[in-house]
């Protein structure tokens, strides 16, 4: 063979090596750089789901405690009416039987 060919051909086979060899490494590069992505992208997803599950607890919690204190109010409110219905119970059974007894009251 020609010398010059030879070395040609030596040259090429040299570089084709290593451009073959910069592909694996890039390659390899490339696939622990996505898998870092991927783990790093996963991390946040389920830090962010973590922070939303408490944000979602603390609103149900504050809706829990708004509901206690409006059953609460509701309980008040009826037992004051009772109370008043209690009080006022013998003046409207007097008023009754007056009117049964004396007719309706006549304006003057």
């Amino acid at each position: 063979m020609i010398p010059e060919l030879d070395a040609l051909l030596s040259a090429d086979e040299e570089g084709r090596a290593r451009i073959e060899a910069a592909r694996a490494a890039a390659r390899e590069r490339l696939e622990g750089l996505t898998a870092a992505l991927e783990s790093e992208r996963h991390e946040k997803t389920r830090a962010l789901e973590r922070s939303l599950e408490g944000e979602i607890a603390s609103i149900q919690a504050e809706a829990n405690r708004e509901a206690a204190r409006r059953r609460e109010r509701r309980t008040a409110y009826g037992e004051e009416n009772r109370r008043r219905a209690e009080r006022l119970l013998p003046r409207a059974v007097e008023a009754f039987v007056a009117i049964v007894r004396d007719g309706p009251r006549r304006k003057p």
